[in-house]
């Protein structure tokens, strides 16, 4: 059943992208297994792994997905996620897909920088593999300091996500569905994810919705959230915002790790 739900989503011109922690094996063979019986491309995402990692066990890792014809696979190979250089768990897996023969491309974000205004270079809504620091989760609580900051109330749109109209969306290891990191629109093991992409109204969800009118400076009134004066851009005020209504809407706003809980 779920990977049939999974084969409509695709079909349908909506993107999947599954973002895993390489620490959590069950879930990575669960999704594995989900994904072999697609019948359509399956973008994977791998964060770092705390335990030391060889080739040879990344090898091991990667040979399913490639003998099921993954159609990409990244890592986050940077001085945020390790200072090992060669060494670090990022680039060993990358040596290893290549090895194999995997499609693999390196996620490597530059250390934060701010202009007035912000020009990624890349498409709304599309996949983030370089360029400067998008102030979502830790980016926002750790890397913030220091930096140029604009009133929150300029902040009026969602510059980096297509939260109205999604053509693709995450999925965590708990089943999350999420239009942006920590923004969920249900979870796909307790409904079909073909249901939630079909039924999704932004209009209709408590958190998108004010994102759609008039991003995160329109979340902020429309919950009189009392917050600073400034920010460093959308997300640094999107992500604050939401995480002072994580207690609200902890099934709009999941799972509670992305917001530091």
């Amino acid at each position: 059943m779920l990977a049939s739900s999974c084969r409509r989503v695709l079909a349908d011109k909506r993107g999947l992208s599954w973002r895993i922690q390489t620490m959590l094996p069950t879930k990575l063979a669960r999704f594995t297994a989900i994904a072999t019986m697609l019948i359509a491309p399956v973008s994977f995402a791998t964060a770092q792994q705390s335990t030391p990692l060889t080739l040879e066990d990344a090898e091991q890792w990667l040979r399913s997905m490639f003998d099921m014809g993954i159609a990409d696979f990244s890592v986050s190979d940077d001085e945020f996620h390790s200072a090992k250089g060669d060494a670090s768990p990022g680039a060993i897996a990358y040596r290893a897909a290549k090895k194999l023969g995997l499609p693999c491309a390196k996620i490597c974000i530059s250390p934060p920088k701010v202009s007035l205004a912000p020009d990624s270079g890349v498409d709304k809504g599309q996949p983030v593999t370089g360029g400067g620091v998008l102030f979502k989760g830790r980016a926002a609580e750790k890397l913030t300091a220091g930096l140029p900051v604009r009133p929150w109330r300029t902040l009026i749109t969602c510059p980096h996500e297509e939260v109205a109209n999604p053509e693709r969306v995450h999925v965590d290891a708990y089943g999350n569905v999420h239009v942006c990191q920590g923004l969920s629109i249900g979870n796909m093991w307790s409904t079909p994810l073909s249901e939630l992409v079909r039924d999704y109204d932004a209009s209709k969800h408590p958190i998108v919705g004010p994102l759609v009118e008039g991003g995160p400076a329109r979340l902020a009134e429309r919950f009189e959230l009392k917050l600073a004066d400034a920010y460093v851009d959308e997300c640094h005020l999107c992500y604050m915002a939401r995480k002072s209504l994580l207690p609200a809407f902890p099934q709009y706003l999941a799972p509670a790790q992305v917001y530091g809980l």
